[in-house]
C-alpha cells in the first residue's frame, strides 16, 4: 500500500508538480471494456486527496506533458456525471464520489 501512495505522490509531482496531502485509500476497480473492437481489462486504483497547494483548485485548464504527449487536464463538476449531462467511464466509479 505505502508502494502505491509514494507512487501516486511522485506521479502529481513529475507531471504538474503538485503534492498530495490527505491521501486516503478508497479501494479497487476492476474494467472490463471494448476498445477498437477487442475486449480490454483494467484495474485501477481510487484514492482521495487533496492538493496541499489551493492554487490548483483555482485553474480551470491544466495543460502537462506526458512523455512526448501534451495532456489537459480539466475541472468538471461532479453532478455533471451524476446528471447524465457527461459520461463517467467506468460508471461505478460514481459509487465512490461524496
Amino acid at each position: 500500500m505505502i508502494r502505491r501512495i509514494i507512487k501516486l505522490e511522485r506521479e502529481f509531482k513529475e507531471e504538474i508538480e503538485a503534492e498530495l496531502i490527505n491521501i486516503k485509500y478508497l479501494g479497487c476497480m476492476e474494467n472490463i471494456f471494448m476498445f477498437n473492437g477487442e475486449e480490454r481489462h483494467e484495474l485501477i486504483q481510487l484514492y482521495k486527496c487533496d492538493f496541499a497547494d489551493s492554487k490548483f483548485y483555482q485553474i480551470q485548464e491544466l495543460t502537462f506533458w506526458e512523455k512526448e504527449r501534451k495532456k489537459t487536464a480539466l475541472w468538471v463538476s461532479i453532478d455533471r456525471f451524476k446528471s447524465g449531462e457527461l459520461k463517467i467511464v467506468p460508471e461505478n466509479f460514481l459509487e465512490y464520489c461524496d
